[in-house]
């Protein structure tokens, strides 16, 4: 992991890590569709909706995968690295 990547991951930790991050996230959470699903039995599906809903959910769990990263577990650094290539 470069310099610059353990940097950002400890600016999302910081951001998110205060109060006012932490309301924010709780939206982006809901915004996100994380706490529910949006597909119901009898509504109509519609393709076009579930891929703009799931790139918002990507969104979300990009964010909280950085704030749950361990900065000094070396195993987990692949995956934050590979994403960001």
């Amino acid at each position: 992991m470069t310099p610059e990547q353990r940097h950002l991951i400890q600016c999302y930790k910081d951001v998110f890590g205060s109060e006012p991050g932490k309301a924010v996230l709780a939206d982006l959470r809901k915004i996100g569709g994380l706490d529910g699903t949006r597909l119901l039995p009898g509504h109509p599906f519609d393709v076009n909706q579930l891929i703009y809903d799931e790139a918002r959910r990507g969104l979300v769990l990009g964010i909280l995968n950085r704030i749950a990263f361990d900065l000094e577990a070396p195993d987990q650094t692949t995956a934050i690295t590979q994403e960001n290539e």
